[in-house]
């Protein structure tokens, strides 16, 4: 009886830290959104924390504590990046595999029923897909740039469109706009952007910025945040963001901030980089 007494005892001792830090649920089932077939049922589970919940199911448990490990560092981190809290709750909802995050129906809203098999995380309002596929740095550069959409959608006053963001005083921003700069606040420039980057722009499929959308757009609008910050001072960034939500219009932010038409500031950009690398290219040939 003693034996029994203490096995419970320390059951209870063991759980009580993970109690105190948030809440756990159990056999949650989501069936909103448009039907797709899926070849597994996913029971869903989550963990409630003061400013989000990680739903996760079978054998997700893991990746799902790590989750919320990482959400606790990373969102107050890009909360001061963009200088907003949040102020709706984020929902991360993980998969254990990109498979079952392509089969997946939760959050489907339109007739398109590709809409969530395009291998990146879906953000939908303040619900944000993850799925892991073994690897912890891409896990948390997942992460880290769901979050920073998340914000910078709501600095600007707006739901969870990547080229439209809503309010009284309607604000249509470009794709470049958002998602760059979702990107550039979430990951260092390293080899590999560089050479995606070099690609767009030696291959002239930058050329229009305001027109691309998905990777192209991503891609060339972290490449237009990291020359203005090199360019124009760290500071840049934020003061940008400012005068966006003042004037409600960008080509006001960027003539306020940095006293250049948007049209003038895009050809000097272009030529930024068409003599970064084409200085580099010279050495290789």
């Amino acid at each position: 009886m003693k034996n029994i007494v203490k096995i419970g005892l320390l059951m209870i001792a063991l759980l009580i830290p993970e109690l105190l830090n948030a809440q756990f649920y159990n056999g949650h089932q989501m069936n909103f959104g448009k039907n797709r077939v899926q070849y597994s049922q996913f029971e869903w589970m989550y963990y409630r924390y003061p400013k989000f919940d990680t739903y996760f199911y079978q054998q997700g448990k893991d990746i799902a504590q790590y989750t919320c490990d990482k959400a606790q560092i990373i969102i107050p981190e890009m909360e001061k990046y963009f200088g907003q809290t949040l102020q709706k709750r984020i929902i991360f909802i993980v998969y254990n595999r990109l498979s079952e995050f392509r089969q997946s129906n939760i959050g489907l809203q339109t007739d398109d029923a590709t809409s969530n098999l395009g291998g990146v995380t879906k953000i939908i309002d303040n619900k944000v897909f993850l799925y892991y596929e073994g690897d912890h740095n891409d896990f948390d550069n997942q992460i880290r740039e769901a979050v920073a959409e998340v914000l910078l959608q709501r600095k600007l006053g707006g739901g969870g469109l990547k080229n439209k963001v809503s309010t009284s005083a309607q604000i249509t921003l470009p794709e470049w706009y958002v998602s760059g700069l979702a990107f550039y606040a979430s990951h260092e420039w390293n080899a590999e952007i560089e050479d995606i980057i070099r690609d767009g722009f030696m291959s002239g499929k930058y050329k229009k910025i305001n027109y691309l959308r998905g990777e192209d757009a991503k891609y060339a609008g972290y490449s237009m945040w990291h020359y203005l910050n090199r360019t124009y001072g760290r500071d840049v960034v934020s003061n940008v963001l400012y005068w966006t939500g003042i004037s409600r219009n960008t080509n006001n932010a960027f003539r306020q901030v940095v006293n250049e038409k948007f049209s003038d500031l895009n050809r000097e950009w272009i030529q930024y980089y068409k003599n970064k690398f084409y200085l580099q290219y010279s050495y290789l040939v």
